[in-house]
């Protein structure tokens, strides 16, 4: 399997990251969250997606005042990006989850996560995920509080160890 989690906010993701991870923003726009984890964890390898133009000229200079070395900006869509081994792949307003995952699969690393922010819990989206994928967490948007999930594929990130694709 291949491991999603679909978390709330910045403080959920810095606490799922290890030091030192390749991490892709798909969708970055205006740089939430890839830009916002670039700037707290500066040591962290952050490469910002998006399609727009317009939005990642935004995105270059923000990194030159910034002075974040470790950022890369990316200007094409998800499907013709050719880059991979990211360990996370992050997106707070990209699509329905069932796209981001199939979407960015073949850039995930063989142990990547995908960590989404969504605003409320994703009851339909959830569904909808491929079968090769499992959500191992689940927060309330601002809060360590957890959904109370009606699917016993949630539970929690410290009992699940590292993703595997499932084979066979």
């Amino acid at each position: 399997y291949w491991k999603c989690e679909f978390n709330g906010n910045i403080e959920s993701f810095l606490c799922l990251i290890a030091y030192e991870r390749c991490i892709l923003d798909v969708g970055s726009g205006g740089g939430v969250p890839g830009m916002i984890l670039a700037m707290v964890r500066p040591d962290l390898k952050v490469t910002l997606l998006d399609a727009s133009s317009k939005k990642t000229a935004f995105l270059r200079q923000a990194l030159i005042e910034l002075n974040l070395n470790l950022v890369q900006v990316e200007t094409t869509r998800v499907e013709q990006f050719s880059s991979t081994g990211f360990d996370y792949i992050v997106s707070r307003a990209f699509s329905q989850l069932n796209d981001f995952v199939s979407l960015t699969r073949h850039l995930l690393n063989k142990e990547g996560r995908w960590l989404a922010m969504k605003g409320g819990y994703p009851y339909e989206e959830l569904q909808k995920l491929p079968s090769w994928t499992e959500v191992v967490d689940v927060k309330k948007l601002g809060s360590e509080e957890r959904y109370s999930s009606p699917s016993s594929d949630c539970g929690s990130i410290g009992e699940t160890g590292k993703a595997k694709e499932k084979t066979g």
